[in-house]
């Protein structure tokens, strides 16, 4: 119920334990004291607009400059407003167009806009963009929002937020998930600073580097994301994998260091486990040139154990419940394959995403830190690492050389590229090269 409010009283004003709390004043319609959860305290006009014809509530004195405001200045300024109601002007936009003169319409600051309203224009905005983020980083930053950001400053005025505001949020979603917690720093920063070149506020309340600065919220530190794995990581990986023909698949990319269209799309033809040998046409390679592949003794292994369960297709690896059409994914299969293996001591390989399921439960999924397409980059780079030719490991990796190179070098090039492959399957399985075949990866 509005009573007088004095300056007394508001200084007595303890912090509510949850959500904002008002205190209206009996002498100005609308007008109260607004005061946060972390103490700080703002005045706002809650009024019909004679212009727009809806209703609004308005923070004309923001928790920065509360403090300049005693109670008397603030009646003064609210029977004014008051006045301009009367009259059919909506103080709001008489107040932003002072200002800010030169403005346009749709450009004046407005004190209205909830940081709700920003987020639907945001993302909006990032959604039509002719350089868009891709589809899953947008649904990424819908969960951010739904779950995080918009359950605590939904209603909130965007010119509100705080900087305190969002280093208290920070801290919250850090203590659990630091990574998630920077990336929705990042996303309310690239929120703010969309809000001001729209003219809806002055400042970032976002603003954060990875050294404590004044002014600043400190970002958790980050180790560079692993775009490869080591061999010591594979073979953790391998022991996630499990005997699926997808595992198997998963396998075979690891000691070929092929594409995975080209794993999965794989038929019997094109093997020559005698000769050692996949051959993939060149309808298939990415180059359109054929891409003859020197397979490892693990390798062969790997293909000794799918031809055991050999199903009648023409497919390696054929769709469940279609055996005349090749495996289309094994998405699911790798991202519970890197979650075991986050669980067994390999960091940095998944990160939750949380959302709303039936009944409003949340629900939690896993976004992988690695693709599938960097176990190739594992492939080259654990070759690099132990000083083999970057020729060679081109070769391997099906890129385009110089045609001339190719047939200059082709019969020194198959013996090599064998015995480097013999070599990784070796540095995987934990030993050197030998004739036996079997270790952690085969």
């Amino acid at each position: 119920m509005p009573r007088r409010l004095t300056d007394t009283f508001i200084a007595n004003i303890k912090p509510p334990d949850q959500d904002d709390k008002l205190y209206f004043d009996a002498r100005v319609t609308g007008l109260a004291l607004r005061v946060r959860r972390n103490n700080l305290r703002s005045w706002v006009l809650q009024y019909y607009s004679p212009t727009k014809h809806k209703q609004y509530r308005w923070t004309f004195v923001a928790s920065n400059e509360f403090a300049r405001w005693p109670i008397e200045t603030v009646i003064k300024k609210a029977q004014e407003f008051r006045e301009q109601l009367d009259e059919g002007i909506d103080p709001m936009e008489a107040a932003a167009r002072a200002a800010n003169p030169a403005a346009e319409p749709d450009d004046r600051q407005d004190g209205n806009h909830t940081v709700a309203d920003l987020s639907k224009k945001y993302l909006l905005h990032i959604q039509s963009r002719p350089d868009k983020k891709a589809d899953s980083s947008i649904k990424n930053d819908e969960s951010m929002l739904n779950n995080l950001i918009l359950p605590r400053f939904g209603k909130l005025g965007a010119r509100e937020l705080t900087l305190e505001d969002v280093r208290e949020l920070h801290e919250s979603v850090g203590a659990a998930t630091p990574y998630r917690a920077n990336r929705m720093l990042s996303l309310v920063s690239a929120m703010y600073n969309y809000a001001i070149g729209l003219k809806w506020v002055e400042h970032n309340p976002a603003r954060s580097t990875y050294k404590a600065k004044p002014g600043f919220i400190t970002r958790y530190p980050e180790e560079s994301k692993q775009k490869w794995l080591t061999v010591d990581e594979l073979q953790k990986l391998d022991k996630m994998l499990g005997k699926s023909d997808g595992a198997e698949a998963v396998r075979l990319l690891i000691l070929t260091g092929v594409r995975m269209s080209e794993v999965l799309q794989a038929t019997w033809a094109e093997f020559d486990l005698e000769g050692k040998r996949w051959n993939i046409p060149g309808e298939r390679t990415k180059t359109g040139v054929p891409h003859h592949v020197p397979l490892s003794l693990q390798a062969i292994a790997v293909m000794e154990r799918v031809r055991k369960h050999k199903k009648s297709s023409v497919y390696l690896f054929p769709k469940k419940g279609d055996a005349s059409k090749p495996r289309n994914s094994v998405k699911s299969l790798w991202i519970s394959a890197l979650h075991r293996t986050q669980q067994a001591g390999v960091p940095g390989l998944v990160e939750p995403i949380f959302e709303k399921g039936k009944r409003r439960k949340q629900v939690v999924h896993w976004k992988p830190l690695v693709r599938i397409h960097d176990l190739r980059h594992s492939f080259a780079s654990n070759l690099a690492s132990n000083h083999v030719s970057l020729t060679v490991i081109a070769n391997l990796l099906g890129h385009s050389p110089k045609a001339n190179t190719v047939q200059r070098y082709a019969h020194i090039a198959d013996k090599t590229q064998r015995d480097v492959t013999d070599l990784y399957g070796a540095m995987l399985a934990g030993r050197r090269p030998s004739k036996r075949g079997a270790g952690p990866i085969h």
